[in-house]
């Protein structure tokens, strides 16, 4: 039961209610073999690491976020074939692009960024972009394990008055409900080991990725400006996601 309390598990759980919904909404097989499919591999092939590793084994929760996240983010009409190596690249980069023992990148992040680049493939959030008032429910949830249990409050409120702000001021328009920017901003920015602890680094962390994602959506062309961002401000926050 104590188990049960971890932020991890508490994260991977919504996740799977969100799956939940879908699978019960709109109802295939094929989406089934698919959730069923991406969450085990992840799972598996994290297994695998570890096996090789020499790492005692445990509970992976951590994969089970890992697997989740790239089930709703990346589109079930694309190959397994991809799908495979996206989470073999996720899964790698946790155990082997280490920092003081601790990984460098959000690994969902990473191997969807680097698949959309060698697939040339859109990262789809079509499982967070759904107009249910159910979903939008689970996806706000996820602040209580951010906010509450993390503690990353202050990462979250920052990237999302830095990005509606400058959003506004080039665009004239903004949603601050965007199920996106939403996911994102609770769910991928505030990943427990790759985003700082201290108060004014949050602060400086989420600002720093609203700045990039806004600069780099401007400027540079990139297929998937939201991961990238994140996964730049993973490396310039390197020492100080503790």
């Amino acid at each position: 039961m104590k188990y049960l309390a971890t932020p991890k598990l508490q994260l991977a759980l919504i996740l799977l209610a969100i799956i939940l919904f879908h699978l019960i909404s709109n109802f295939s097989l094929y989406l089934l073999v698919y959730f069923v499919i991406t969450i085990s591999l992840t799972v598996f092939v994290d297994y695998l690491f570890i096996w090789s590793r020499k790492i005692k084994p445990f509970l992976l929760s951590g994969a089970v976020v890992t697997g989740s996240i790239i089930s709703l983010l990346y589109s079930p009409k694309n190959s397994f074939l991809e799908l495979f190596i996206i989470i073999v690249l996720a899964i790698a980069s946790k155990h082997f692009i280490k920092y003081k023992g601790r990984h460098i990148f959000n690994p969902a992040v990473f191997g969807l960024f680097l698949g959309s680049l060698i697939f040339k493939i859109p990262v789809a959030w079509w499982g967070v972009s759904s107009n249910s008032w159910l979903i939008s429910i689970l996806l706000f949830s996820t602040a209580y394990v951010s906010i509450f249990r993390s503690r990353k409050i202050f990462a979250i409120l920052s990237f999302l008055i830095i990005y509606n702000i400058g959003t506004f001021f080039l665009n004239g328009y903004v949603n601050p409900l965007d199920p996106v920017i939403v996911f994102f901003s609770l769910v991928m920015l505030p990943e427990p080991m790759t985003s700082p602890n201290n108060r004014l680094k949050q602060i400086y962390f989420g600002t720093v990725t609203a700045v990039m994602l806004i600069f780099l959506s401007r400027i540079i062309f990139i297929p998937e400006v939201l991961l990238g961002s994140l996964l730049l401000s993973n490396l310039v926050f390197l020492k100080n996601s503790s």
